[in-house]
């Protein structure tokens, strides 16, 4: 058994699983169950495959290039410039999300048992304590996000158990779902699987076979809408569409509003909610932090991860304590960036990867030749036009 590639595979699952299972029950209750249901299924089957796109590329390329390396050898140095500006753009506003949303619910936890903090020192601590396990690598934030990821599940399964029961067939199915806004959903839905922000990284530390990382992000991105999916049915099961989409984004009210008359949910739902934002922190703080060091050259010794973690959070930090309530906005923002960044950029390396005939050690093709290509930069531009 491979432990890096389960490491790996979790690492995807858990950058993906967090700021998303807090959203998506608010952006697609207006779409019931079935609408809701079929949405999510589209957007994951482009989201992975663009994410295969992007391995491939990254294995043609050489093994240890990043996103800024691989724009650089494939699409020239307007590319590598658009590559690097969408990427800092989507991975600053994926953290102020995430800065956000836990500093919203640690203030709210700690609010319930009389301790008032200041919003601004709750995001702070956040950031501290991310940015410690960040500046340690790679391999601390795989060993800690298995941990992590583990608590979430066990609270996540805990959670189904006493919600399920509870759930309301006419929350269900009598609602008049609202289709014409359907396409309003897909920039938060998008953004909710963007895992493939580490692939990279991933490969870099794995050094596996083009055959073992597609079961990495297969796998890896299957377990997210398995639990998504889940998580939809039961919280549109125990409230009503109308009071989801009521709650404007604020991470401790969705998270009261589903513990309310359940005494024992609560903790279990506020700890499941931390460790899903804290496992998509780390992620994309990893890659952002690894973006950031080889840009600005920064050297691998303490001094030098200590400026890359600065030039990482304080920014995120710095936007989440002047807009606190900005989470779905902020992850609204964030899929502009991540259409360019894992679609229209990946569909680019690849189709010129291929026709360079470019093969690395670890020679990989994702099947669908150049129809999927095309379909990719189709969903790509549906997602564009969501936005307006």
């Amino acid at each position: 058994m491979n432990l890096k590639l389960i490491g790996s595979a979790l690492i995807v699952a858990g950058t993906a699983l967090g700021a998303g299972m807090l959203a998506i029950p608010m952006v697609l209750a207006r779409l019931g169950f079935v609408g809701g249901s079929l949405v999510m299924l589209l957007v994951w089957a482009f989201t992975s495959y663009a994410a295969l796109l992007l391995l491939e590329a990254n294995l043609r390329v050489g093994v240890g290039s990043n996103m800024h390396g691989m724009a650089g050898k494939l699409l020239g140095k307007g590319g590598q410039w658009l590559t690097n500006a969408s990427m800092m753009f989507l991975l600053y506003a994926l953290l102020m999300a995430y800065v956000i949303g836990a500093g919203d619910l640690l203030h709210g936890t700690l609010a319930s048992f009389g301790w008032h903090w200041p919003m601004m020192l709750c995001q702070l601590l956040v950031v501290l304590i991310g940015g410690l396990v960040v500046m340690l690598g790679t391999a601390a934030v795989d060993k800690f996000n298995r941990l992590l990821f583990a608590i979430m599940l066990i609270c996540l399964l805990l959670a189904l158990v006493m919600m399920l029961p509870r759930i309301s067939f006419t929350h269900l199915y009598e609602m008049t779902p609202q289709l014409d806004g359907w396409m309003n959903t897909l920039p938060v839905l998008f953004t909710s699987f963007g895992f493939m922000v580490v692939i990279p990284s991933l490969v870099s530390y794995t050094n596996a076979s083009g055959r073992q990382l597609r079961w990495v992000v297969l796998g890896g991105s299957g377990i997210p809408l398995v639990c998504y999916w889940l998580w939809f049915i039961a919280c549109i099961g125990n409230l009503s569409a109308e009071h989801l989409s009521g709650l404007s984004g604020n991470v401790n009210q969705l998270v009261t509003a589903l513990g309310h008359g359940m005494s024992e949910l609560q903790p279990i739902l506020h700890i499941f909610a931390a460790v899903a934002l804290a496992t998509s922190f780390l992620g994309v703080s990893l890659a952002l932090f690894d973006l950031l060091a080889e840009i600005c050259k920064r050297p691998n010794h303490r001094l030098g991860r200590f400026q890359s973690a600065l030039m990482t959070l304080l920014p995120p930090l710095l936007i989440g304590i002047l807009a606190p309530n900005q989470f779905l906005g902020a992850l609204a923002y964030a899929g502009l960036a991540l259409t360019f960044l894992a679609i229209f950029i990946p569909c680019a390396m690849v189709w010129c990867a291929r026709k360079r005939n470019l093969v690395g050690e670890h020679a990989y093709q994702v099947i669908g030749g150049g129809m999927g290509l095309i379909l990719c930069g189709l969903f790509g531009v549906l997602l564009i036009v969501a936005q307006f």
